[in-house]
C-alpha cells in the first residue's frame, strides 16, 4: 500500500510499536486510518458539544488501549 504524510507517519509509528513487542500485530493502515478518523469525530464533538469531549477521550483511550497494547494495560499518565 501507498500512503503519504499524517497517515504513513503514523502507519510507521504503529508497525514500530508492532515490532519492538508493545502493540499486538494488526493491520497498521487500517488501524491509523480508523484513528485518524476517530480523532476528527473527536475534533467535531469539541467543537459541538465540548462537555462530551473528555467522556469520548476516555472511550477512544480504552478502546485503543485494549486492542493495541500488548498487556492491555493503559497508563494514563504517559498520555
Amino acid at each position: 500500500h501507498t500512503t503519504s504524510g499524517l497517515l504513513a507517519d503514523l502507519v510507521e509509528e504503529l508497525d514500530g510499536k508492532v515490532e519492538s513487542g508493545m502493540f499486538r500485530p494488526h493491520d497498521t493502515a487500517v488501524m491509523a486510518e480508523t484513528m485518524i478518523s476517530l480523532g476528527v469525530d473527536l475534533i467535531i464533538t469539541c467543537l459541538d458539544a465540548p462537555d462530551e469531549a473528555p467522556r469520548r477521550l476516555d472511550f477512544l483511550q480504552d478502546l485503543f488501549a485494549s486492542a493495541l497494547l500488548a498487556d492491555g494495560a493503559l497508563d494514563r499518565t504517559s498520555c
